[in-house]
């Protein structure tokens, strides 16, 4: 019996690797890409940020024009609203006129009706 691993083990029962002077290593380059990655990250948080910001803004004079709007809506109702009530007003006098042309003078009166149908012109 052998007394040392050595001589216990023959060259043929030797496990087969690779032999070391074969593999070359190479210095890790982790720290350069870590820092890409940091840089990248950066730029996509700032990237990010300002598109957060910029949406806010959008949104801040989005509901502006909305409320600009609606007042404008609020407006031309009411408007529409004065133009109609004139409207009856003076369909309600040219009636009056109307029936009332036998009483009223003719000259008055062709007066009175063509100021009024100039009016709904």
């Amino acid at each position: 019996m052998a007394n040392y691993y050595s001589e216990s083990i023959s060259p043929e029962q030797e496990p087969r690797t690779p032999d070391r002077k074969n593999i070359i290593y190479s210095p890790p380059k982790l720290r350069r890409i870590d820092r890409k990655v940091k840089d990248s990250r950066e730029i996509l948080l700032g990237k990010y940020l300002n598109t957060k910001i910029l949406n806010e803004s959008l949104e801040k004079e989005l509901v502006k024009i909305k409320n600009e709007d609606e007042e404008k809506r609020i407006i031309i109702k009411e408007q529409n609203e004065v133009l109609v009530s004139h409207k009856n007003r003076l369909c309600k006098i040219q009636e009056i006129l109307f029936e009332n042309s036998e009483s009223i003078p003719d000259w008055i009166y062709l007066k009175l009706m063509n100021s009024l149908v100039r009016k709904n012109l």
